[in-house]
């Protein structure tokens, strides 16, 4: 009884050391673990912006397309007519020419 009240004081100090080191592990553990979790997120996080950047640089290309310079007028009739008629005459005086060739 006297030896185990002697040795109290060591016994304690040996027990908390062991608590301490306990306890230290456990949070050295727990500190890992919401590190890998934060580098988990943090990777989820950067490849959802990069997708969104491609997204967005898509949508950027085809609204630059959706909004492009609006098409020149169409030429009057009266050009559309005479060009027209000048494509007849030439496809006429070719057919003849055709014609011609095929019967010499």
């Amino acid at each position: 009884r006297r030896r185990r009240l002697r040795r109290l004081r060591r016994n304690v100090l040996r027990v908390q050391a062991v608590w301490r080191g306990f306890c230290g592990r456990r949070d050295a553990l727990a500190t890992k673990a919401a590190r890998f979790r934060l580098v988990l997120a943090l990777r989820c996080l950067v490849r959802i912006r990069r997708r969104n950047a491609a997204r967005r640089t898509w949508r950027e290309g085809v609204m630059a397309k959706y909004r492009r310079a609006p098409e020149p007028p169409a030429p009057p009739r009266e050009a559309l007519a005479r060009e027209l008629g000048a494509l007849a005459l030439e496809y006429t005086r070719r057919r003849a020419e055709v014609e011609r060739l095929r019967t010499e």
